[in-house]
């Protein structure tokens, strides 16, 4: 179809200016209310951490999104599991307005040093890259993360709780 200059400039200009609203609501993301991820945990993961799920993963935590929240999962070395969880975890945190979440195990060392570590490392990239205001834990080496009363991610012992 022929089209005089004009008319090729005024397309242009609206190609020019789709492609920046949908560049700007890309970026919005930054900006909006994390909680519309809830029931998306594959795209939060994504957009949020920038973590491609294996297939698996992705399935596991769309299972435990929904009712009855329950899940049975074989163990395994080097599967992905606590990479999964600190995703999982991170997405309860972030898309729940209200949450207290509490992570255990046998010894702190263990949540400290596997749990904790990914979580950490997950939220502070996503931090640097602009994606989250804060990583929310309350200290460098603390195992808790909180930004209210009533939102909070607790890694604990059985040992440890009074």
């Amino acid at each position: 179809m022929f089209q005089f200059p004009y008319q090729q400039a005024l397309q242009a200009t609206a190609d020019v200016h789709a492609m920046k609203e949908r560049t700007a609501a890309r970026q919005s993301v930054t900006t909006r209310s994390l909680t519309s991820y809830a029931g998306f945990p594959r795209e939060y993961a994504k957009d949020i951490l920038q973590v491609n799920l294996t297939d698996q993963q992705a399935a596991t935590l769309e299972l435990v999104s929904k009712p009855p929240y329950r899940l049975i999962e074989r163990g395994g070395h080097s599967t992905g599991k606590t990479a999964k969880n600190a995703v999982w975890l991170s997405y309860l945190y972030d898309t729940l307005p209200k949450c207290f979440i509490i992570v255990t195990a046998p010894r702190e060392e263990t949540i400290a040093n596997t749990i904790f570590r990914e979580l950490r490392k997950l939220r502070m990239g996503a931090v640097a890259r602009g994606k989250l205001k804060t990583d929310g834990f309350t200290g460098p080496r603390s195992l808790e993360m909180r930004s209210s009363e009533d939102h909070v991610c607790l890694g604990t012992t059985a040992t440890n709780v009074h």
